[in-house]
């Protein structure tokens, strides 16, 4: 029978990943960082993320300076009284923090939550147009 014998260390990684994020019967023990899609227009950038089973007054939108910072939870959803006997589904805490790019407007941030999944626009500050200066004799 062959055998790969893999160094030390990459076996402790290895071991690390598995004991981390999965339990002994292979369901996801750890909860994933929620999936963020950003995009820009002329206007704003837009920072989307996936919350599935989240409910809106259970997520908090944060700026602070450069930092956004999105967080929340996700509650178990086992019905009073039901016994659970396997859960695959992630809940609990959940933090996603991004650095806004200089030129957004943070007085005029705002958040919407539809279907599972939080978009908040970061509207850009409105930038003036070039114009050359007239230079006066003193």
């Amino acid at each position: 029978m062959f055998q790969l014998a893999l160094p030390r260390s990459i076996h402790n990684d290895v071991h690390r990943l598995f004991t981390t994020v999965f339990d002994g019967d292979g369901a996801r023990a750890a909860p994933l960082t929620p999936a963020v899609d950003v995009s820009e227009d002329a206007d704003a950038i837009r920072v989307s993320l996936d919350l599935p089973g989240v409910e809106e007054k259970d997520i908090s939108v944060e700026i602070d300076g450069d930092s956004l910072t999105i967080s929340g939870e996700r509650q178990l959803s086992a019905k009073e009284g039901e016994k659970q006997h396997r859960s695959g589904r992630w809940h609990g805490r959940f933090l996603r923090s991004l650095t806004v790019p200089t030129g957004v407007d943070a007085e005029r941030i705002e958040a919407s939550f539809a279907k599972g999944v939080l978009t908040v626009r970061l509207p850009k500050i409105a930038t003036q147009k070039a114009r050359r200066i007239a230079i006066s004799a003193a």
